[in-house]
């Protein structure tokens, strides 16, 4: 590729995103108007964008303007809940991992929804994502917490009542645009998703510093099945 700079692309991808969002055509011509930049350069960009994602050029957008660096607040306000969501998911696919979003399931007669599961040989993260454009005040994140350890716990006891032979541990994560104003609250990690590859390796070799929850699992079933035993377990 031959664009010059990565500022020079993050304006690209979200201008891009501004006018896909407006519900505006992305056309060569207006990107490269409002961007700045030459139609060959803007054209260079939007073709790449539709050969990574054709179905969904506007989440690899979002996550490509996050590695170069975009200001996680401006990236915030041109994506809408769902698609951070989406976001998120995929970035963790990229990163090696099963992933189910909206999980629902019951335990104890009481219903829990998480929103995005990851798992990987050894570890299943349970992640909250936050569509926040700032961080929260403490009195907030302690309840973002408080949630969180409920669902783990919950979580945790659903699992070893399906029961397996493959040690796993649950680490709770919660997934912000924005950059959180501390790395752990009470060991729970609050983590902002331009961040995600360096944070992945601190999960996986600082685990046991942070507030995990350790089941066993069936070592031989994807994540999809394995969560459809739990569902099969609420019959």
């Amino acid at each position: 590729m031959t664009y010059s700079s990565r500022e020079t692309v993050g304006r690209i991808l979200t201008v891009f995103l501004k006018l896909s969002r407006e519900g505006c055509e992305a056309d060569v011509t207006r990107v490269a108007e409002e961007a700045l930049v030459s139609k060959e350069l803007a054209s260079e960009i939007l073709r790449e964008l539709s050969l990574k994602s054709p179905s969904n050029p506007r989440i690899e957008a979002a996550l490509w303007a996050l590695e170069l660096g975009v200001d996680p607040e401006k990236v915030a306000r041109l994506l809408d809940w769902r698609e951070f969501e989406q976001a998120a998911a995929e970035a963790f696919k990229r990163a090696g991992y099963e992933v189910v979003r909206d999980l629902r399931f019951k335990t104890r007669g009481r219903r829990y929804q998480i929103d995005l599961l990851a798992y990987r040989r050894g570890i299943i993260l349970l992640i909250d994502c936050k569509h926040w454009s700032k961080p929260p005040t403490p009195s907030e994140e302690e309840v973002i917490v408080e949630g969180q350890e409920r669902r783990l716990k919950a979580l945790a006891e659903a699992l070893k009542e399906v029961g397996g032979d493959l040690e796993t541990l649950l680490i709770p994560l919660v997934l912000t645009l924005y950059k959180p104003s501390r790395l752990e609250f009470g060991g729970h990690v609050f983590a902002p998703i331009s961040k995600l590859r360096g944070l992945l390796e601190y999960l996986e070799s600082s685990y046991f510093t942070l507030r995990h929850e350790s089941v066993k699992i069936p070592r031989r079933l994807s994540l999809g099945t394995l969560l459809e035993r739990l569902k099969t377990r609420e019959d």
